[in-house]
């Protein structure tokens, strides 16, 4: 009846007849309630490059960790800013994440994938002292996290570099782990976008002889060398130690990197 009397009502006014007018009688009944509207668009691929992309700069990414063997045992520093694309997401992040009290991990790459995969691992240590009554060893915690890594479906854009560091059999080992579920053991690495300056000094300075003392300060060197040329590097830097005697390790010591390199610079 109403589009009866629209009609009647557009034919009488002619080209007076107001939008809404209009609107009124070119509308189409409601659909029933039952029925569902759907509608989908056409995704091309480089909308989906631009969508993983703009995701990938959304996670926190951007790191300096360092770690080596030397005759005391493992030291190791990290810093602890986060990076979200060109913007700082934290300066708070803690990218060590213990196994068990023998065992390290530190986190390079996304923060969310390390910290979940880590977590992993740390849950199959704590599960193999109970049933085994012994703990998981340096070798065994990195072929676990690699072999999780490598389970993982190609394409999902995982971002894990993981170094892993304790003592086995009264020595001192270090194993990095990647996304890929590559596994490399070595006596020194360091991981992250600052890695390049931190490798400057340690090739300069590092020696497998040195004592703790001098370990422990070439580490933080090392960091804090990364955080002052890398954007993506900084905050806190964490330095750790794992003794070769003990099999333990221990947070050694805790520094703020900008206010160190801002009285370096007066």
């Amino acid at each position: 009846m109403w589009l009866l009397l629209l009609s009647w009502t557009r034919l009488a006014t002619g080209a007076r007849e107001s939008p809404l007018t209009r609107a009124l009688y070119e509308a189409q009944p409601l659909r029933p309630a039952e029925e569902e509207l759907s509608l989908e668009l056409p995704v091309t691929d480089a909308a989906r490059e631009a969508i993983d992309e703009t995701l990938a700069s959304r996670a926190f990414h951007g790191t300096t960790t360092v770690a080596f063997c030397f005759d005391g045992g493992v030291a190791c520093a990290v810093d602890s800013r986060a990076s979200m694309g060109s913007y700082v997401g934290s300066s708070k992040t803690e990218k060590v994440i213990p196994f068990s009290r023998h065992v390290l991990g530190t986190m390079a790459g996304s923060a969310a994938d390390c910290s979940h995969f880590i977590r992993l691992v740390s849950a199959r240590a704590k599960l193999h002292e109970l049933e085994e009554g012994e703990r998981l060893t340096t070798a065994a915690a990195a072929r676990v996290l690699a072999t999780a890594l490598r389970r993982q479906p190609r394409g999902l854009g995982l971002s894990v570099g993981t170094m892993i560091m304790g003592i086995d059999d009264g020595e001192p080992g270090l194993v990095y782990v990647d996304s890929e579920g590559s596994r490399v053991d070595g006596t020194l690495f360091a991981v992250g976008s600052g890695s390049t300056f931190a490798y400057s000094v340690l090739d300069a300075e590092y020696r497998p002889n040195m004592d703790k003392d001098a370990a422990l300060a070439l580490v933080e060197k090392a960091v804090l060398t990364a955080a002052n040329r890398d954007a993506y590097s900084g905050g806190i830097v964490n330095v750790y130690f794992v003794d070769k005697h003990t099999g333990l390790w221990s947070r050694v010591k805790r520094l703020d990197s900008d206010d160190i390199l801002s009285r370096s610079d007066r």
